[in-house]
């Protein structure tokens, strides 16, 4: 049995393991935003980092100005990958993969 995280794609609508044995192939979709931290991932796809996160650091609103960075809406509609769900689909794929 083989398992991996697939990357994010588009809008979330929960974050995919590949499941494969043999020739047979599944998805497990996990969606659980327990934290509503957004995981390293996800913040990578609005170009952040966890320091800068962590830090409230103040970005670029696309306007001319500046917002705290934990006041853009990657959370907004709940469709985002959060710390803790990431955690816990890398810790899923480590158990399928032993």
């Amino acid at each position: 049995m083989k398992a991996k995280l697939l990357p994010l794609k588009g809008k979330h609508y929960g974050s995919e393991i590949e499941v494969t044995d043999g020739e047979i192939s599944t998805t497990i979709r996990v969606w659980c935003n327990a934290d509503y931290v957004p995981s390293d991932r996800e913040l990578a796809e609005y170009g952040a980092t966890r320091e800068e996160w962590d830090s409230n650091k103040e970005i670029d609103d696309g306007w001319g100005g500046k917002t705290p960075i934990r006041s853009i809406d990657i959370g907004c509609d709940g469709h985002f990958e959060s710390k803790w769900q990431h955690e816990l689909c890398l810790k899923i794929v480590a158990a399928l993969n032993t």
